[in-house]
Formats: C-alpha cells, sequence, structure tokens
C-alpha cells in the first residue's frame, strides 16, 4: 500500500533547503510520518509493521521507469512479430510528460499509454502496421507558427529502413 500523504511537506522541503539529501530526507521522513499519524487512525497505523518513506525520484530515475515501461509494450509487440525501437529523445520526452512531482511515476504508464500504445493500435486497426513491421518512437520537433523555439511531440511511425544504432536505446 502507497499513499502520497506528506508529498506537499516533500516538495516544499526540497525547494527551500540546501542541505545534503541525507539531511533532506531524515526531515522529509519526520514530516511525512507525523502527518500520517494525523491523517490515519490509530488502530489502521498499529497494523502496518514497517513504514517506508521514498525519497524523491531524480529525471535518471524516471527516464529508467520509462525504459521499463518501453520495454514492456515491446515484449508484447513482439508476440505479435512487430519491433518497436525508441530513440533517448522519446525516453527524455515521455519523461517529462509522465511525472508530477505530487504524483511520482505513477502518471508515466498512463503517458505511454495514450502517447504510444494507443497510436499503435489504431496503426495496426488501420493496417498501417503489420507483423515484421518495425516501429519507431521519435520526437519531433516540427516548428509550427506559433511555436518558437520548435514544439516538441512524440511521432510513431513505420520505421521504413535501418536505423542507425548510436540513436537508439537498447531494443533487446
Amino acid at each position: 500500500m502507497t499513499s502520497n500523504i506528506g508529498s506537499h511537506h516533500i516538495l516544499e522541503t526540497l525547494r527551500n533547503t540546501q542541505d545534503s539529501k541525507d539531511v533532506i530526507y531524515e526531515i522529509m521522513k519526520r514530516q511525512v510520518l507525523e502527518l500520517a499519524r494525523q491523517t490515519f487512525r490509530p488502530e489502521f497505523m498499529n497494523r502496518i509493521d514497517e513504514y517506508i518513506v521514498f525519497q524523491p525520484l531524480d529525471h535518471k530515475e524516471i527516464s529508467k521507469i520509462v525504459e521499463i515501461q518501453l520495454k514492456r509494450v515491446q515484449d508484447r509487440l513482439k508476440q505479435k512479430k512487430i519491433n518497436l525501437q525508441y530513440t533517448e529523445e522519446a525516453v527524455e520526452l515521455l519523461g517529462t510528460l509522465g511525472f508530477d512531482p505530487n504524483f511520482g511515476a505513477r502518471p508515466v504508464k498512463r503517458v505511454i499509454q495514450q502517447l504510444i500504445e494507443n497510436e499503435i493500435a489504431i496503426g495496426v486497426l488501420r493496417g498501417d502496421f503489420k507483423e515484421e513491421d518495425s516501429i519507431i518512437v521519435d520526437v519531433d520537433e516540427s516548428p509550427s507558427a506559433k511555436d518558437v523555439p520548435p514544439n516538441k511531440k512524440l511521432c510513431v511511425k513505420k520505421l521504413e529502413s535501418a536505423p542507425l544504432m548510436d540513436a537508439m536505446v537498447a531494443n533487446d
């Protein structure tokens, strides 16, 4: 069981201190546990064996979570004989779009479902993607008339030729 009780304390502590990560963690832990005691009834608190206050996630950890989720999508597509590849830029953008300081990495899975899985499903239904196809998830930085600098958006498209391997995240 997890709870976001005290997430506002964690964010506030991070914004207002220059202390080391260990000092910040101890302050946050005390505040969060006290808030949990104020929020939940003692009967409930006594049934919990252990309390763990997680450290806030950084950008690198969010990117790793994105990669884990993309690997799951890759594995499901592999069963359908469709190869999925993605760029580091796509991983970074998905991490940015899927991270919320109040909810941590929970929205990452939803963003991947909405922006990747739904697009692939629609492409399969339309006949754009089929067995033996390779699909690339990348970032399109096409400028629009209103956007200066260019607006970044994800693109899911059929890979027509061999990809440049240095731009790809590991596929297997």
